[in-house]
C-alpha cells in the first residue's frame, strides 16, 4: 500500500466514525461534498489514471487542511458582521478564492507571460499539462514578486497599525511616522 493510500485509509477510519458518533448531522451535511469528491476522483481516474487520481486526492486533502487555517481567520472577521454581510463575504470569498485564484489566475498568468490567447492556455492546461507547467514555471519570478509585495503590504499594515502594545524597538516611532504620511 502506497503512503498516500495508507493516509486516506487512516483518515477515513479516524474522521468519519467520530463524526457519525459524535454528531450525526455533520456527516449528513457532508453527503453532497463527499459525493462530488467521489465523482471527481472517479472521473480523474478514467481521464488520467491512478497516479493522477492520487495527486488530485492529495491536493484535495491539502486544500481541506489549508481551508481550516483560513476559516479561523474568517471567523474572527465574520463574527463582527451582520448576517447579510456574512453571506456576501462568504459568497464573494468562495468566488474569489476558489474560482479566480485556483482556476482563472493560473490561466491569466500563462496568457500574460506566454503570449497565448485564453482559449489556447485553457487547451494547453487540459491537453498538454507538461508544456502548461513549463509556461507557468517560467512565470515564477513575476508570481513571486506579486506574492512578496502582498506579504510586504500585510507586514506594513501590521507595523503601522495603531495598537497599545509594541513589541519591536522603534515600532512606536514607525507607527507615528506612518500616521503622518
Amino acid at each position: 500500500m502506497t503512503p498516500s493510500r495508507l493516509f486516506f485509509v487512516l483518515l477515513w477510519k479516524e474522521v468519519f466514525p467520530l463524526s457519525a458518533a459524535g454528531n450525526p448531522s455533520l456527516l449528513r451535511s457532508m453527503r453532497t461534498p463527499l459525493f462530488l469528491t467521489l465523482v471527481i476522483l472517479v472521473a480523474s481516474f478514467f481521464w488520467r489514471g491512478l497516479d493522477f487520481t492520487e495527486t488530485v486526492a492529495i491536493l484535495a486533502v491539502l486544500e481541506f487542511v489549508f481551508s481550516f487555517d483560513n476559516a479561523v481567520v474568517n471567523s474572527k472577521i465574520l463574527i463582527r458582521m451582520s448576517r447579510g454581510w456574512q453571506i456576501a463575504f462568504l459568497t464573494l470569498g468562495i468566488l474569489v478564492a476558489v474560482f479566480l485564484m485556483r482556476f482563472a489566475f493560473p490561466i491569466i498568468v500563462v496568457v500574460a507571460t506566454a503570449g497565448l490567447s485564453p482559449w489556447e492556455a485553457w487547451s494547453l492546461a487540459l491537453n498538454n499539462p507538461a508544456q502548461y507547467a513549463a509556461d507557468l514555471d517560467a512565470a515564477h519570478p513575476a508570481i513571486a514578486a506579486l506574492g512578496g509585495i502582498f506579504l510586504l503590504m500585510i507586514f506594513l499594515d501590521w507595523l503601522f497599525d495603531d495598537r497599545e502594545l509594541y513589541w519591536l524597538p522603534g515600532e512606536r516611532l514607525l507607527a507615528r511616522l506612518g500616521k503622518e504620511l
